[in-house]
């Protein structure tokens, strides 16, 4: 049995865990490549949840605050931002 650092080496087997990769894609220098627009391949392209309230909100108002129409306003507010 050989020691290295922390870990037992049985083998060719170690005591530790497997530890799962990142999925993220990385340069030479370690960073995460870009997409075009300057986005991480990891980050969502389209509108914030946030946006799209903020937008169903005034679309709603716009209406004169019917209720009952929630979801049309949201999924309108989703077109219309472009998600």
């Amino acid at each position: 049995m050989k020691t290295t650092g922390r870990k037992t080496v049985k083998g060719g087997n170690t005591s530790a865990p497997m530890v799962a990769k990142s999925s993220a894609r990385t340069s030479a220098k370690g960073s995460t490549k870009a997409t075009a627009e300057g986005a991480t391949a990891d980050m969502p392209t389209g509108p914030t949840q946030e946006q799209i309230a903020a937008r169903s909100f005034e679309l709603y108002l716009a209406r004169g605050g019917e209720a009952g129409r929630e979801l049309d306003d949201w999924f309108q507010a989703v077109r219309e931002l472009g998600g």
